[in-house]
């Protein structure tokens, strides 16, 4: 059996600066934090070897943490 999960948070603010003679100056600032996880667990008769599987491989439980930030000016 698979399991996997993907939680994400965005978050972004943009606004006006200043004015130029050629139009506004903008900008804009975010960042996302990101949290994947991945696993397998195979069943009790695999595990004791009373099947056999061509396309198996050992249980497993992995994860990975992101972080992102970003900032645009427009000018």
């Amino acid at each position: 059996r698979y399991t996997t999960s993907l939680n994400t948070v965005d978050a972004v603010v943009t606004g006006t600066l200043f004015d130029l003679p050629g139009g506004e100056a903008g900008l804009a600032v975010g960042g996302q934090f990101r949290r994947e996880t991945l696993g397998f667990a195979s069943d009790p008769d695999s595990r004791n070897r009373n099947l056999t599987f061509l396309f198996t491989g050992p249980d497993f439980n992995e994860a990975q943490t992101v972080w992102a930030a970003f900032a645009e000016l427009g000018l």
